[in-house]
């Protein structure tokens, strides 16, 4: 039986579609914060996943202006 989880079925897909090439990529760099998670392939990709702030409404830290920051790869 497989991995089941959301990152073993990930890395399930990226295997199929990228075949050997897959063998070539490495995380560079992780950067985990309060609200978000950032990740930069060795490729030069890279991502980015965020909580929506309203989310949780105890946390008191981040401003709602916090919000309108652009999506991940764009300028």
């Amino acid at each position: 039986m497989g991995d089941e989880t959301i990152l073993g079925e990930t890395i399930r897909i990226l295997e199929e579609r990228l075949g050997e090439r897959m063998d070539d990529v490495t995380v560079e760099r992780v950067v985990v914060g309060v609200f978000f998670t950032g990740v930069k392939l060795s490729t030069g990709h890279g991502g980015i996943c965020a909580t929506p702030i309203k989310s949780i409404p105890e946390a008191v830290c981040c401003p709602s202006s916090a919000q309108a920051m652009p999506h991940s790869g764009r300028p």
